[in-house]
This record gives C-alpha cells, structure tokens and sequence, in this order.
C-alpha cells in the first residue's frame, strides 16, 4: 500500500510541471528523493515557508577610474614665460574659447630662429604643441585660450628658466560632461535588468550604458556618467553594478543542505511526504537565494537541513 501511495506522489510531483507560466524551471539533471517522515515527529514539527515569487537586487561594488583626458584638460607652455596678463583665477569656470593668460615668451622666439637653422626635431614637437605655423614667425606675446569648457583647478606659477625646461603647466581644467567608465564584468552577472550607479559624495547617479561585447566569458561595458559635480573626487570612482532578479525566492541558508557544490532543500509535496530537492542559486547574507528549482507555494521545511539529513539517514 505504502508503494502505491509512493507512485501517486510522484506522478501528483510531475504534473506542476506544466505550468511554466507561474513557476521556476526545475532541474532535470539532479535526482529527488522522497522520503516519509511520518515516523520521524521531530521533522513534522518543523516550520514550514510557503514559497512566494519576490524581486531581489543582487549589489555588486568596484572602484573603477575613468580616463583620465576625460576628467581634466593641462594646459602647457613648453618654453619659459611670464605671464603679461591672467583673465582667470583658480575656480573660475570657462568656456571653450575664453581667454586665460597673455603671456610673453623670448625663449619661444629664440627657439624658433634656432630651430630654422637646426632643424631640431626636439624644438620642431614643441612649437608645434602649442599650434605654431613653423612658417611664421612668432610673436613674443601670446594669447593662450580655453581648449574646453570646465572649472580652473590649478594656475602654475610664472617660469622663467634661461634654457629649455620640460613642458611648464599654465593651468588644470577640470571638465563638465561625460566621463567615460570601462568594466569587465563576469558574463553570468550581466543581463537585461542590469544597472549601473556611480557613488559620488554617498549619493547614487545613474550610469549610462553606451555599449557592451562579450570577451572570453566576461562581458566588457563602456559606462557614461553626466551629471556629476566638478568638486567630486573622480579619479577612483564606487561603481554599484545592480542585477534585478524576477521571482526567485528567498529561503533561510540553515534550511538549505550543501552537498559538495550542489544544494538541495527539502519540500513537503504532500502529508508527511518530503522531497529532497536540488535547487540553485546563491547564499546572500543569511538568506539562500533560489533562481531554479523550486514552484510558487510549494512547501520548504525550514528546519535545520544537517539535522533533517541525519535525521532521514541521507548519504553524502
């Protein structure tokens, strides 16, 4: 008799399977088992969780820095120089164009003259630099402008060095607009809903995704941020990469049963008849995250698997 009733339960187990609409995919690779406990009180009296579709936000945190030409502009002046006149002050915000300084170089004179009668390649790439047409003569005074539009966030102090120096910084420009962000991600962790937040001064911006390509078994992200603040600390940025998972369920990990890399829970599928059940998923926290194996209300004894296992005599 006791057979009997073993089979109707095992075809009642195989009839949900139909239908998918309302329920997790269970694994055909993994074989239940099905036990009945009605000899064993200590499992009966164990609670039991009802399982119910939720969404879960799986986090993720890195520090990723952007490229560095997307943050700030250097302004450099290759030969010595005093500044004649300066129409900015640090933390001054221009735009493409503006005026900065009006400096006055002889030693860029000097060098040009040498340079026509050398043709030095080192003085050639440093006239050129700063855009001189190596046809022209240059004046003395040149008028330096804003190759882009952003906030002063350093003026270099006035060179006058009698002999070539290295490149001489004239001022830093922090930008205003898109900084570009490039991540590689694993390819199991990237999917349709998922979402990208840069951290800047504990507040959460959103990221743009502007493309995405798989390399090996990652997946490459080129990330656009806007909107941020030109006093933000952007050279090492948090990113949260935010994964929205739709129905799974959520199950004490005390309840779930690790046997070597699997993991199994125990359902009840009918009066004191329980299934050891393979599941997947992942631990987050004190909860065993479920995204296969398992149907809306199902039954899930949330006892204590080891206990159960020793309990029902299961092998390892």
């Amino acid at each position: 008799m006791k057979k009997i009733i073993l089979l109707i339960m095992i075809v009642l187990l195989s009839l949900p399977a139909c239908k998918k609409k309302q329920e997790v995919v269970v694994s055909e690779n993994r074989q239940s088992e099905i036990f009945n406990i009605s000899q064993f009180p200590e499992i009966k009296k164990m609670q039991r969780l009802i399982a119910t579709f939720e969404n879960y936000e799986k986090k993720t945190k890195l520090i990723q820095s952007p490229n560095m030409k997307d943050i700030f502009v250097t302004i450099n002046f290759p030969f010595s120089y005093k500044i004649v006149e300066s129409y900015v002050s640090k933390g001054k915000y221009v735009k493409k164009g503006d005026k900065l300084f009006l400096i006055q170089s002889d030693e860029l004179v000097d060098s040009y003259k040498n340079y026509l009668k050398t043709n030095d390649p080192t003085i050639r790439e440093k006239l050129l630099s700063i855009g001189i047409d190596l046809n022209i003569e240059p004046s003395k005074e040149t008028l330096i402008v804003s190759p882009d539009e952003g906030t002063i966030v350093f003026i270099g102090d006035d060179k006058e060095a009698k002999s070539l120096t290295m490149q001489n910084t004239l001022a830093i420009i922090q930008k205003k607009g898109e900084l570009i962000f490039n991540l590689l991600i694993p390819k199991e962790s990237y999917t349709d809903e998922t979402y990208f937040y840069a951290l800047l001064k504990e507040k959460l911006i959103p990221m743009q995704l502007v493309s995405s390509e798989e390399v090996g078994n990652s997946v490459k992200v080129t990330l656009s941020l806007k909107g941020f603040d030109v006093n933000d600390q952007l050279q090492n940025v948090e990113i949260q990469v935010v994964n929205v998972m739709q129905n799974i369920f959520k199950i004490p990990k005390d309840a779930i049963l690790q046997m070597g890399n699997e993991h199994y829970c125990f359902v009840e599928s009918a009066q004191d008849i329980v299934e050891k059940r393979y599941i997947e998923g992942f631990i987050e926290g004190d909860n065993f995250i479920v995204t296969s194996g398992l149907r809306q209300t199902e039954k899930i004894i949330i006892g204590n698997a080891e206990r159960i296992k020793n309990i029902l005599k299961i092998k390892t």
